[in-house]
Formats: structure tokens, sequence, C-alpha cells
């Protein structure tokens, strides 16, 4: 946090200084590289997050008075999305646990109050420009009562239209209507209470193939408010990722963004096949040709895009009842995002190869093959944060962000007879590719879905296969599913069910 506080945005400043303001290790770098003090700014809340988030962080670690995302937009009156600009400006947040286990994003006081004072007249501007005056509130909730009563929209629906008309953020409109009794009612008052734990509880076995019939008779509701309970449990999953990054004026364009989707490097040959151990990952490494910059910038871009236009969409789904399809939508672009992440982070198989042994001194297929995969894993996870911090619109490459990245999660340390040791795989290295993002922990099929798909009839199979975009062509949605294949929902979801629930029902039984 000292150091966000003392970086100048204009100036440059050596690799070697920066590694032991961070680490207090002076390395013996021969030709440090120039950063600049706007770059560095900008990862210096993300690796602040990242290293609370691995040291598990409890709220008490964040300091007295630390102030949570919501309560900060409150506070400066803006928007997520100004938070996430002044993130990459030096505003430093951790990522924490409550009691519950619940992580969080917190930020310390001291830096709150830090960057009020460096950045107050910016603040300043962005708060008058939120302000809605008296007589425009006015104006603005009768219209939203008229919208209401004869069109009957949501909330959101209405804030939408009312930002446009009249040159207001819809987040901030919207807030104005729920203030004035304008909110959508949470039914859920007036039926039987459920609390967060168990509808959480609900959204798993609903997950793991129970049918929502099943779940209604022995949770004593009706099947339309288990759908109901299961969504409200997708969307909160969805609202608490953090899908910002780099900004562009394509994701304000809708038709630049869809010419960017329809092009045929972002759609097809995106599939990525985890290795299946060490000395397979060293040699594809070894063989990797370099990804050309034109197609590096396009998946990156598509990658961003993505997750800018299913942030958007999870922001205005109803709390109350979430639209089941607008989930989807938001669930496919983010599978989509993760398979364009996944090609990138392959093509710097070469560049972690070579910095692992730089760091180790020695050939990468000497160590154990077990601390090799350790190593390995620990690095495309490197890899992965640094492609969710490249900007392919300032004209550099993947591999800049990446190679940061990498120089601060590979640590080596030594064991109690001075021998250097690293930490153990924790997971099958061939699972790399679904494990890239943190969605896909609930969003991609689970393995005993992927054992059924794979031991479906040819129709069966196919349709899965492009549903969930196995064999490198994008996933698809319910209903380009049923556009394309003439399967119904309700046919498709029976599938997943049924193969999920089979395959578990295999493994209890053996």
């Amino acid at each position: 946090m000292r150091l966000a506080q003392e970086v100048e945005p204009g100036r440059m400043y050596p690799e070697d200084e920066v590694v032991r303001r961070i680490t207090g290790y002076a390395s013996a770098i021969a030709e440090p590289a120039l950063l600049v003090g706007e770059a560095l700014l900008g990862d210096l809340s993300a690796f602040a997050e990242r290293l609370s988030r691995g040291a598990s962080l409890s709220t008490a670690d964040a300091g007295a008075g630390a102030i949570e995302i919501g309560e900060l937009c409150r506070r400066w009156a803006v928007t997520r999305k100004s938070l996430e600009r002044y993130r990459r400006r030096g505003l430093i947040a951790l990522r924490v646990r409550n009691e519950r286990g619940r992580e969080r994003t917190l930020f310390p006081l001291a830096s709150v109050q830090w960057f009020e004072k460096r950045h107050a007249e910016a603040l300043a501007g962005a708060a008058k420009a939120g302000r809605i005056p008296e007589p425009l509130r006015e104006r603005m909730v009768r219209r939203a009562a008229r919208y209401r009563r004869t069109v009957g929209l949501s909330t959101s629906a209405i804030a939408a239209r009312l930002a446009k008309r009249f040159g207001k953020s819809r987040e901030g409109v919207r807030r104005l209507l729920v203030r004035h009794g304008g909110g959508e009612a949470d039914s859920a008052a007036q039926r039987k209470r459920i609390d967060e734990a168990q509808r959480r509880a609900l959204w798993r076995a609903w997950n793991a193939g129970a049918s929502p019939k099943g779940l209604a008779r022995r949770w004593g509701r009706s099947v339309a408010s288990v759908h109901r309970l299961v969504n409200q449990e997708r969307a909160a999953m969805l609202r608490a990722l953090d899908l910002g990054g780099p900004d562009a004026e394509l994701f304000e364009d809708p038709r630049a963004g869809d010419a960017l989707l329809r092009d045929p490097a972002v759609r097809a040959g995106i599939g990525v096949e985890g290795e299946a151990d060490a000395a397979e990952f060293i040699r594809a490494a070894s063989e990797d040709e370099p990804m050309g910059a034109k197609r590096e910038a396009t998946l990156a871009a598509a990658m961003l895009l993505l997750k800018s236009r299913a942030e958007r969409l999870i922001a205005g789904v109803s709390r109350a009842d979430p639209s089941s399809s607008a989930l989807d939508r938001a669930e496919t672009m983010l599978r989509w995002a993760a398979r364009l992440k996944a090609v990138l982070v392959r093509s710097q198989r070469g560049l972690i190869l070579r910095t692992l042994e730089e760091r180790l001194g020695a050939p990468l297929e000497s160590k154990p093959a077990d601390e090799a995969e350790g190593l390995i894993l620990r690095a495309i996870e490197a890899a992965a944060s640094g492609s969710d911090r490249f900007d392919p619109f300032k004209g550099g490459r993947l591999a800049a962000p990446v190679s940061m990245a990498l120089a601060r999660a590979i640590r080596l340390s030594t064991d109690s007879r001075g021998r250097e040791s690293v930490a153990r795989a924790r997971a099958p290295l061939e699972d790399w590719p679904r494990r890239i993002a943190p969605w896909q922990a609930w969003l991609e099929p689970a393995p005993a879905l992927l054992a059924a798909i794979s031991a479906m009839e040819s129709r069966e199979r196919e349709v899965l296969e492009a549903r969930f975009g196995l064999h490198g062509e994008r996933p698809l949605t319910l209903a380009e599913v049923k556009e394309r294949f003439g399967v119904t929902e309700e046919r498709l979801v029976g599938w997943i069910r049924r193969g999920t629930k089979g395959q578990r029902d295999k493994g209890t039984k053996g």
C-alpha cells in the first residue's frame, strides 16, 4: 500500500527496484526492465488482492474502518465501473473472508483516505456528475410509476430507460427509484423465509442433477419457487465475480462488438486440452510457435468484451426473480471467455518454461514429476492472472504482463536441509484449462457429466458438446441449441441432469 502511494504515473521504475520494494529481496537482474508508473499502479491493487486471498486474510486483517465496495460507491457517489478504474490508479483492495468463510473485497481505510486526498478534484467531479437535482428526481419517480403502471416494466428496465433519456447512470437512477419506493417488491418476504445457506444448498442439489420437482417436494415449496431460488443463487454467484479489466470504446458500440465476436478466430479452433503430465507440458512448450500479434489482440479483445457484456447483463437482472434466459446468456459468455483465455495462456507455455528454468537454474525435467507439476500449475495460474491485465488496445504483447505475473508468483523456498523446494501439485495438470477463471468452478461440466457425455449416443453427445464448447467451437446458449438442433430446453436439461446424476450414482455404488 505504501508503494502505491509513492508511485508517480509518469515516472519510470526499474524492475529490480520494484521487486525489492515488494518482496524485500534484492534481485540481481543484469538488465532490469523499466516499468511505467501508470502500468505499475494498475497492477498493484490486483497483486494485493491476490496476496491477501492466498494468505486467507480475515476481515480483521483489513484493519479498523475497512470499507466494502457498495459502501465506498455510496461514499464517493460513483458506480462500480468507476471504482474499478480507481483501483487501476492505485486504490488498494484486499480479498478477505468473513466469519462464515465467504470472500469479500474490502478497501483499507488508509488507502481510501490517501486516494481521497490525492484525487480530491476527480472524486468531487464524479460525485457532482452523479447527483440528480430535486426537480429531475421528482420527474423520474413520476415517469417510473407511469412505466410500471402502463407497461409493467421492472425497476431495472425502467432505470435503463430513464438513464438514457436524462443522461444519468443506470445504477444511480435505479437506486433513486428504490429509495422512493419504486424498487421491486421482494415477494419472498410474504412467503416462507429461506436463509442464504439453505438457498445455496438448494442450488448445490440442483447443480448436482436433482430435479426441481424432487427438490420442491423435499423442501415443501412449489416448482416455480425452486426455480426462482436457484436463479437467485446463480445471480448472486455471478454478481460476486470481479469481471473488471481494461476498458475500450469498442464495448460501447454493439455493432463493432458483434463484428468482433463473429471473427472466426474467436469462434472456432479455441479448444484447449491440458497436458497429461510435466513431461508432456515440457515437450509441448519446447515445440510451441509464437502466436501472431493480430490473433493475440483479437482473442484478448473478445475475452474482455465477453466479460464486459456479461457484467452488464448480470447487473440488469432482477434480484427478486432473475431471468433464466438472461442468466444463461451471461454464463455462456463467461464459458466462452474462459475458452479464449485458455488459448491465450497456452500461447505462453514457452515463456513459462523458460522462466521456470531460469529460476531453477536447471532444466525443469530434472525435478521430480510432482514438484515439476506443482511449479507448472503455479506458473499457469500466474499467466492466467497476467492475461486478465493485458490491454490489447494499447499495442503491447501479452508476454509483458505475463512475465511480470510470473516473476511475482514463482518463488522457491528451502527446506530444513537447505534444498530448494516447491509446493506439490494440488490438482491434475491436465485439468488446467478448466481452472483458469473463477467461474469455471461451477459453470464447467463436472467430471461426472464429462464422463457421461463421452458415453452418450451420438446425437445427445453432439448437442451437449456444442452446448459447452467441448470441441473447439464457442459454447451455445440454450436458445441457440434449440435453434441449431431443434432440441427443447427441457430435453437438453434432462440429458444434463440424467448424465450428472447417473454418473454420480455409479460412483456411489462403486
